[in-house]
């Protein structure tokens, strides 16, 4: 299942503003499972760099976003998408370029925090915690956090 992430998404992981164990780090555990495949647009990596860059320096931000980008696919808009957009009377601009990307991808949701902001837009917005439940309703894929510290090392 393919997967657009929103820059909101990206910051909240570098910056450390999720719950332990949720949101994007539950997002990775999936894309390394070979259940899901991450995409981010160029402008939501650009969005997430300016963020992030304010709060943690232009070197961190940089190094956080290539540690990403061995992970995250990569896509962009076209001058097509833009146009489309710009016709789009009376919705958000962001929102429906994330639509656009989205369906350009084959993307089944656009991950983000802020479902509100995306409205009614196809595929449908989704939080990482609703993405695994969908996950384990409708594939029954349950991802599990184990407490590894207690192990020893046996040879």
């Amino acid at each position: 299942m393919r997967l657009l992430v929103e820059s909101d998404v990206l910051i909240d992981h570098i910056l450390r503003c999720e719950c332990p164990g949720r949101g994007m780090q539950r997002l990775l555990v999936m894309e390394s499972f070979g259940d899901v495949e991450l995409w981010a647009s160029a402008h939501a990596i650009c969005d997430a760099h300016c963020v992030v860059a304010d709060m943690v320096g232009a070197s961190e931000a940089r190094r956080c976003l290539r540690a990403l980008l061995e992970v995250l696919h990569v896509c962009d808009t076209n001058a097509a998408q833009v146009i489309d957009v710009l016709r789009m009377e009376g919705r958000d601009f962001e929102a429906c370029l994330a639509e656009q990307i989205a369906r350009a991808i084959g993307a089944e949701f656009v991950v983000t925090r802020d479902r509100e902001r995306y409205g009614m837009i196809l595929p449908s917005p989704r939080s990482p915690e609703e993405v695994e439940a969908h996950m384990r309703a409708v594939y029954g894929v349950r991802y599990e956090e184990l407490d590894i510290g207690d192990l020893t090392q046996t040879i």
